[in-house]
């Protein structure tokens, strides 16, 4: 019998959990009850307690509810349920992993789940699955399902229980499915893109399967980023292509789409050969278009939909964003280089365009050659970076670079 561990708050939500439990049950499947509660004590009585999720923190539990600090225990247990699940999966003792809640939960569940594989079976049932303030919840979960609750958590009522049934059988169907195991049949290569610059990373994609290249392409949209440099670090990709690093810039300058602070870095860091275009770094997206700050408020701009408001990378940031991506890239231990279009970085940036600005483009080029160390190449190719010809030359780089390794 397949066993999956039941991760979640039985101080305020022990009715909800039990149904849950029972749910999973009825699909002949084995449960684990994990308690990550604070405020008091279950209605029924967990397989690992509350008290035993603070100690794997280093905590006391009625300490604690002594001090009556929420950060803290907060921060202790969703540390103390990521270890002993963890543990739970190392050990062999469960086959998946269930989570449920409301803000508290869905942080703590996603805490839960950045520490479990890929492959392994993993769900969240939140009230913050679909509010785009609370992505970041989410960032890192690997290949979790998430399951929007509709209704809060909050009481067994009929929407809830139906739900719960769905994510009953999604996690006891995961469990009993055959193992898929992942075989690494060619060398891969990690590509990252946007919309304004997918003819390139298509046609690049298509050469280098030619080439007997496996290709992963991540979404340069902020989560996209955060996966492509976890799995770098993971040991999943051989090479980088990172076409479309600007998630960097909204991390910098602001916006949406940001892939925080160890974006460019996992492949320098993890010996991993890569090449870099500055692809999009022509853009920073606000969403709504209401929340552009006051600094930008004249800048040029295009509606790319109309919940979607892009503003153009001026001279000044473009030199700050050399620098940085310079500071990221010098850190490589394994082969790099840049490979930078000349005639422009996307596809709202060719001559005629709304974002064309030579000038720009080039002050990012004399920043980069200017900051990066001496052994890096820098080659510029006389395209805009959605030409097949800069596709097809700037693969045949990535390839060379791989023979070379």
């Amino acid at each position: 019998m397949k066993t999956v561990a039941v991760i979640g708050a039985l101080d305020t939500k022990s009715d909800e959990f039990y149904f849950l439990k029972e749910a999973i049950e009825q699909q002949g499947v084995s449960t684990i009850i994990v308690d990550t509660g604070i405020l008091g004590e279950p209605k029924f009585r967990p397989d690992i307690s509350a008290a035993q999720v603070a100690a794997a923190a280093e905590a006391d539990l009625d300490m604690m509810r002594q001090e009556q600090s929420r950060q803290k225990s907060n921060d202790v247990m969703l540390k103390g349920a990521a270890i002993v699940v963890k543990n739970l999966y190392e050990k062999g003792s469960i086959d998946g992993a269930i989570t449920m809640g409301g803000g508290r939960g869905t942080i703590v569940g996603g805490e839960v789940m950045r520490s479990l594989p890929i492959g392994f079976p993993k769900v969240i049932v939140s009230t913050q699955a679909t509010n785009a303030y609370a992505q970041h919840m989410f960032e890192g979960i690997n290949d979790t399902f998430v399951v929007n609750s509709l209704v809060d958590i909050s009481g067994v009522n009929e929407i809830l229980k139906m739900i719960l049934k769905k994510a009953a059988v999604t996690i006891a169907g995961l469990v009993n499915m055959e193992t898929i195991v992942i075989e690494k049949k060619r060398p891969r290569i990690a590509l990252s893109m946007l919309g304004i610059t997918t003819p390139c990373v298509s046609v690049m994609q298509e050469h280098l399967e030619r080439a007997g290249y496996e290709t992963l392409v991540f979404h340069s949209n902020g989560l996209g980023g955060v996966s492509m440099e976890k799995l770098i670090r993971q040991g999943w990709i051989d090479g980088v292509a990172d076409v479309t690093p600007a998630e960097i810039t909204a991390y910098e300058l602001g916006g949406i789409g940001s892939a925080g602070t160890e974006r460019l870095e996992s492949a320098a860091l993890s010996g991993v050969p890569q090449i870099v275009v500055p692809g999009a770094m022509d853009i920073i997206d606000f969403s709504p278009p209401e929340s552009v700050p006051e600094k930008y408020q004249n800048r040029r701009f295009i509606m790319h939909v109309s919940s979607l408001k892009v503003i153009r990378t001026s001279m000044e940031e473009n030199i700050k964003m050399g620098k940085i991506m310079a500071e990221k890239l010098n850190q490589s231990v394994a082969p790099v280089m840049v490979v930078f279009p000349m005639k422009g970085l996307s596809a709202n940036d060719y001559e005629g365009a709304e974002f064309y600005d030579k000038e720009a483009d080039m002050v990012l080029l004399e920043t980069l050659e200017a900051n990066l160390r001496e052994d890096i190449p820098v080659f510029c190719l006389p395209y805009h970076i959605n030409d097949r010809i800069f596709a097809e030359k700037t693969a045949e780089l990535v390839i060379e670079m791989m023979q070379g390794v």
